[in-house]
This record gives C-alpha cells, structure tokens and sequence, in this order.
C-alpha cells in the first residue's frame, strides 16, 4: 500500500474517533459526515486488499455506517452477509462441514434479514430486490417464490426499469422460463 493511502486511512480513523466521541460523549452527532468518513474509509480498505484482504475492515466500515442509519450502507452491508452466509452453508454441506458452520451461515443470514428490512423500510430498491433473491432462494428465510417474486416485481417498479426487467433477472439468476412467464404477466400495458 501506497504511503499516501495509509497516511489517509490513518486520518479517517481519527477523524471518525472525535466524531464518534462527539456524538456518544456531547451528544453532538453530525451524522452525515460520520456517515461520509465511513464510506470514504470503506472505499480505502476495497480499494487496498494489502490491508484489508478478507474485506473485514470494509465491511465494518459498511455496518457501523448501516448501524447509522444508511440505507446503502445496510443494503451494502446485507449483501455482504448474505455472500459469507451462502459461503458457510455450502461448506456446511461439504465434506468437511459440520454443525457450527450451518449456525455461522443462519447467524449471517439472520443479521443481513435485519439490515435488508431496515434499508427497504427506507425506500432502497435494491434492498427489496436482495430481499425478495433472499426468499427464492430460501437464505435465512423460509423460500417462498411467490414473494420472492413479488419482491422482485415491487423494486422494478419502484425504480421504473421495466426496460431492464430481463436484464435484472438474467443478472438474479432468474432466467428461467417459470420466472420470464411471470415476468411477462406482470409487465404493465406498453
């Protein structure tokens, strides 16, 4: 890593101490710029895997800005937990799994549940895409297709991509003919 990365890692750090010290110890929160700092912060650990190369710094930096109440970060921060959480069952059900890597994976999945609710709560279209992924495929949730699709459905409608629709499904994976038919009935009047 660059001298000047680290030298800006450190900065950000200390920066985020006093703004978190301002708003547990003061109470005076500017959460926007701790909120920015976090992401700022995140972006260096992406970007320098030497420091950061399981991706557990950035994805702190991601939590403790969804724990802010950043609906990108919470969305950014599910997405991440559902990847480690799909991880851990597969190696739950290889030959070397066993029983605690089935609760790392429903542990995972349960807190990625929380963060998917909080940012859909909050109008992000994409959480509410994960969430309704989360439902097909049965990650932390009981699968159920029908909402998944639903889910699917409501955040394309909520950003106006029905000109991407098939695009969106091929890149969920849902490019199957029972998903495409369901699809196409959905679609509204053009």
């Amino acid at each position: 890593m660059a001298f000047f990365e680290k030298l800006k890692i450190k900065q950000l750090q200390k920066k985020l101490k006093k703004l978190y010290a301002a708003r547990i110890e003061d109470g005076k929160a500017n959460l926007k710029e701790e909120i920015s700092a976090y992401f700022e912060l995140a972006k260096l650990y992406e970007k320098s895997k030497k420091c950061d190369p399981c991706g557990i710094y950035a994805l702190e930096c991601y939590r403790a800005a969804a724990n802010l109440g950043n609906a990108t970060a919470q969305y950014i921060c599910a997405k991440r937990l559902i990847d480690k959480g799909c991880f851990w069952r597969e190696w739950a059900l290889g030959m070397f799994g066993n029983k605690v890597h089935q609760k790392y994976a429903d542990d995972l999945f349960t807190e990625a549940q929380t963060y998917l609710t909080e940012s859909e709560t909050q109008g992000h279209p994409l959480a509410k895409r994960l969430h309704g992924l989360a439902y097909i495929r049965g990650w932390g949730l009981q699968q159920n297709s029908d909402e998944g699709f639903r889910l699917v459905i409501a955040s394309i409608e909520q950003e106006g991509a029905w000109e991407r629709a098939t695009k969106i499904f091929e890149e969920l994976g849902l490019n199957t003919p029972e998903f495409f038919s369901k699809l196409i009935s959905h679609r509204p009047n053009q």
